[in-house]
């Protein structure tokens, strides 16, 4: 585990930070941390589609989508294989959705303490100083990115909202996929048995 660990820290937190630093000079907080986190987004969603592809991993996704079902179910009154099955493999709620929310709010709280640094204590002196300031912050961006999740679902009735959470949920379609009748009837007995 702290191998993988120190692997999704060096490839999601460090290498964007490096990269940025590398093909960017200008330091504006704002414009660095756009930058970094295009990177890091596009990092993450090119290592879930890269991971997609192992056939071990398309059966994880197809009881990540029975899951979904199995929770819509669950929302709509009658948690059964039966009523499961006509429900969309993708969820507002999903973790998926988190984390695309958390690369987004990565940037936003990144270039606010990015500006307060470099107004207290001058510009960064290397990217280790950057990740280290913005591995402490990962707490907050995460409370946030919760935060957001939760009101997004709770509003996704709303046509902004509705739109905004549209990239979480087209996330999904890698994350999730159509499951068989023994996945959803795993997904349902476990819903059961968590509730």
């Amino acid at each position: 585990m702290a191998v993988a660990l120190l692997i999704g820290v060096a490839l999601f937190m460090y290498s964007p930070i490096w990269l940025t630093g590398f093909i960017q000079k200008n330091q504006n907080p704002l414009l660095f941390n756009l930058t970094a986190g295009a990177i890091r987004i596009f990092f993450f969603v090119a290592y879930v589609w890269l991971i997609s592809r192992m056939k071990d991993v398309q059966r994880v996704f197809e009881y990540h989508g029975a899951e979904h079902k199995s929770i819509h179910a669950y929302e709509a009154g009658s948690a059964t294989v039966e009523n499961a099955r006509k429900f969309p493999t993708a969820h507002p709620r999903c973790g998926t959705s988190f984390l695309l929310i958390a690369g987004l709010m990565c940037i936003l709280v990144f270039a606010v303490i990015d500006a307060l640094f470099a107004m207290a204590f001058g510009p960064y002196q290397s990217a280790l100083q950057r990740l280290f300031v913005h591995l402490m912050l990962i707490p907050l961006v995460s409370g946030v990115s919760y935060e957001v999740l939760r009101f997004s679902d709770k509003h996704r009735q709303t046509p902004l909202v509705g739109a905004l959470i549209l990239p979480g949920l087209w996330l999904q379609k890698i994350t999730t996929s159509e499951p068989d009748d023994q996945e959803l009837e795993v997904a349902v007995a476990s819903l059961r048995n968590a509730l």
